[in-house]
């Protein structure tokens, strides 16, 4: 389905499940908020709604149709994977914002399940969602048994974490999530592996390959990411899933930990390497080296052209989402050249459900971090 006929019909049943005020599901998709969205450095984020905390949206691929997308919360200016695609948003979305060591917030939600079940129920199925991945989660918040694992006690850790495995393997049960979940279960056990190949994990690779950047070095001191790989979580979709936790766990916050400061990290590593013998990957590399936390995104950007002209239109996108992140975080706004060179990307490779989320984000107000956030503030 193209997005302008599916984006009507989510913000209507999100705007039904906003008016049962359980979940924190405020706002729907509208243009301002695909403004501010874009504003606070996600371009390439299509918002669907937002809450007092946080908002929720699919991270377009040029590669894949928008039902496919995986979807990303957003806090704070960073953000972090959430679900595989749409029809298990809302049922993460549950796990991660109601359920997980929240036990207040679960036990309203049981409490107002008969409310507002038909709303919620309606929201999960336009977001593709099957009725069982949703029934699983909520049998869960309403089993007050069944929700007590979900609190977090130091004590009783590994119970916590294997009580969300356990969950979120019923939700998703395609192949590669599978894999992230054995990979992130390993970790937990501290027998943290080099990952495989990212598209292995398919929406949890980016994931999968910053956390291991941290992992790794605190579970096993000779082991290290390879230099590829480095270069890959530097380059793309830069404030996607940069900032995990020092620690593995299944209850990740956006946000948890500095994504500049991460990415900064990852360059150091590579300041012995070899050089890559690519103009773009040593580029943005040595961008970083240079500046450090404070870089400001101009070497992605001008990488962008680079790319494209050399026919890597794809990998032009991603590296053209770190440099509006970049920009956004320490130049204070994101320059209307770098959106102007969003539409004119997706404009020129005839991706048609990017063109028609960009020009949702253009419509109104400059790109300037003095609009609205994500989250209704001024900045």
């Amino acid at each position: 389905m193209s997005l302008h006929r599916w984006i009507p019909e989510i913000a209507r049943a999100v705007s039904a499940t906003a008016n049962a005020g359980v979940l924190d599901i405020r706002q729907p998709a509208s243009a301002s908020l695909s403004r501010a969205v874009a504003a606070s450095g996600f371009p390439g984020v299509l918002p669907l709604w937002s809450g007092r905390l946080q908002t929720v949206g699919l991270l377009a691929d040029p590669s894949a149709t928008p039902e496919t997308w995986s979807a990303v919360i957003l806090k704070d200016g960073q953000g972090l994977t959430l679900s595989t695609d749409g029809r298990t948003l809302l049922p993460q979305f549950i796990i991660q914002r109601v359920l997980s060591n929240l036990p207040e917030a679960a036990e309203r939600f049981a409490e107002r399940w008969d409310t507002i079940a038909s709303v919620t129920t309606a929201l999960h199925r336009v977001l593709g969602g099957t009725e069982r991945a949703l029934e699983d989660v909520v049998a869960v918040v309403r089993d007050p048994v069944g929700r007590g694992s979900f609190k977090y006690e130091k004590h009783a850790e590994a119970a916590f974490q294997s009580a969300h495995s356990r969950l979120e393997r019923a939700v998703d049960r395609s192949e590669a999530f599978i894999r992230y979940a054995d990979w992130l279960d390993a970790c937990l056990a501290g027998q943290c592996a080099p990952p495989d190949e990212p598209a292995t994990y398919g929406s949890w690779g980016r994931r999968v390959n910053c956390w291991a950047n941290r992992l790794l070095p605190r579970q096993h001191s000779t082991r290290k990411m390879p230099a590829s790989r480095l270069r890959e979580v530097i380059e793309g979709h830069a404030g996607i899933d940069s900032g995990v936790p020092v620690k593995a766990s299944w209850s990740a916050r956006p946000g948890a930990a500095s994504g500049e400061a991460a990415l900064a990290e990852a360059a150091r590593q590579l300041e012995h390497e070899p050089p890559a013998g690519d103009n773009v990957a040593d580029g943005v590399v040595q961008a970083l080296l240079t500046e450090g936390a404070k870089y400001r995104g101009y070497a992605h950007a001008e990488a962008v052209v680079a790319l494209d002209e050399r026919g890597e239109a794809k990998r032009a996108w991603a590296t053209l989402q770190s440099a509006a992140w970049w920009a956004a975080r320490n130049a204070g706004h994101v320059p209307e050249a770098m959106i102007a060179g969003a539409r004119s990307l997706a404009d020129r490779h005839r991706w048609a459900d990017l063109s028609w989320m960009l020009e949702q984000a253009a419509k109104g107000t400059e790109f300037e971090m003095g609009a609205e956030d994500p989250r209704g503030n001024r900045r």
